[in-house]
């Protein structure tokens, strides 16, 4: 288990104080490694006791242990991609930067595959068909990734639903008592809507699953099951969509592989209702 994982698991138990820090250590492993407690307590506003008793915690014998594990982690994860950057100072061409470009995403992508939690993932593909209703939702910079999954999910299944400010009852939405599973999307930057949404869903009793980049982010930690993925920023105002889109591609690919005959039966009656419209419009 990853550092992050170690933390989401164990968040809730966490003094408020401990909270602070462990929100700091998952989004700044880096700096958090290379930090004194002295540096880290200052950075999140709180005492160094606090600091070392989060490593008590989370089951390390000492704040020195805890860091070292971090240390190892971190420069295992980054290697090959602190390789891809040194390399990319020897030539500044547009060619060589999206080189980098592509050879990063794909070292994030390596890094998903190798951390997957499969039984998350299978949970979620096992919901994500077998719930009554599926409502998906995204926005800002999560908005077109999860409009993509819902036509994936409409085409694989009936009663699914696009949640956007425009055309959502979002008070309401579980008043007929099914089963429903609302499926987000939240990447940085995250919006209070999608926040606020699965509030609601979860005050509702709706099953949440999220795909975000970090078990801590506002709306993972309130989710039943929390996808994650890694995210490439390629500048302040860009981060990479690619690992993303290939995490739902992988969602979406892992249904069709659970739940072939069903969605062959429903994909042949969508293209037969197709051809029979297209021939009335002929």
């Amino acid at each position: 288990m990853d550092m992050e994982e170690l933390v989401a698991e164990r968040y809730d138990m966490l003094p408020p104080g401990q909270k602070k820090v462990g929100k700091y250590l998952s989004s700044h492993p880096f700096e958090f490694s290379m930090s004194t407690i002295a540096k880290i307590a200052n950075e999140v506003d709180t005492s160094e006791t606090t600091v070392i008793r989060l490593s008590y915690n989370l089951g390390f014998s000492s704040f020195s242990q805890m860091q070292k594990k971090l240390k190892s982690q971190f420069l295992k994860s980054a290697g090959a991609l602190n390789a891809v950057e040194v390399e990319n100072t020897e030539d500044n061409s547009q060619k060589n930067t999206l080189q980098g470009i592509i050879k990063k995403d794909i070292h994030i992508l390596q890094n998903m595959l190798q951390n997957l939690d499969e039984e998350s993932f299978n949970q979620a593909i096992e919901l994500l068909m077998e719930a009554d209703e599926v409502k998906v939702g995204g926005h800002l910079a999560s908005y077109s990734a999860a409009h993509w999954f819902y036509l994936k999910m409409s085409l694989m299944r009936d009663h699914v639903t696009f949640l956007s400010e425009e055309t959502s009852p979002f008070k309401n939405f579980m008043e007929e008592k099914k089963d429903v599973v609302v499926f987000l999307i939240s990447m940085p930057s995250y919006s209070a809507e999608t926040l606020r949404l699965a509030e609601i869903a979860k005050e509702q009793g709706a099953k949440i699953i999220v795909l975000t980049d970090r078990r801590l982010s506002p709306v993972g930690r309130i989710a039943d099951i929390c996808l994650t993925t890694a995210i490439e920023e390629h500048s302040k105002v860009m981060i990479s969509i690619s690992t993303v889109m290939t995490y739902l591609n992988l969602l979406t690919s892992g249904i069709e592989e659970k739940y072939e005959s069903k969605i062959a039966n429903r994909v042949n009656s969508v293209l037969s209702l197709f051809t029979r419209e297209k021939k009335v419009l002929e």
